[in-house]
């Protein structure tokens, strides 16, 4: 059985420790789900980056805007797009704020089945993993 219909298959179940969210096949994932104001809730640390650092991302499609927020609640502007992976079709997030440039690995992305709440999961090229939950809109 190929691993994309694997994918389909159990990307409408629940996940169990949050019965409210879904994961996301991110091989079919439309590149705008994974804009908005997203809030790091867990960071695993490598290398000090303005990235690793991060309190919350804005990724602001037409033209794709990134807001970074530091733990000081300094504001950052930059650049953010999606790519992905010739082969596999991942999906990668290129980022740029403050002279810094990074590329992360989308791992996860689970939402709510009306997309209000949701999780992203990224893995970033310093080693850093960053756990992110949307914000909500005002």
């Amino acid at each position: 059985m190929p691993l994309t219909f694997i994918n389909r298959l159990t990307s409408n179940l629940p996940v169990a420790d949050d019965p409210q969210l879904y994961d996301v096949n991110l091989l079919d994932c439309p590149d705008g789900w994974f804009g908005g104001a997203w809030q790091v809730r867990t960071r695993s640390l490598g290398p000090p980056t303005i990235f690793s650092q991060a309190a919350e991302l804005h990724l602001h499609p037409n033209p794709a805007r990134l807001e970074l927020l530091d733990q000081a609640r300094h504001q950052h502007s930059g650049h953010w797009a999606v790519e992905r992976d010739p082969i596999l079709k991942r999906p990668y997030l290129t980022l740029e704020a403050a002279g810094e440039q990074t590329r992360a690995l989308i791992t996860r992305l689970r939402r709510s089945s009306q997309g209000q709440y949701a999780s992203l999961t990224l893995y970033l090229q310093s080693g850093t993993e960053l756990i992110l939950d949307l914000l909500p809109t005002p």
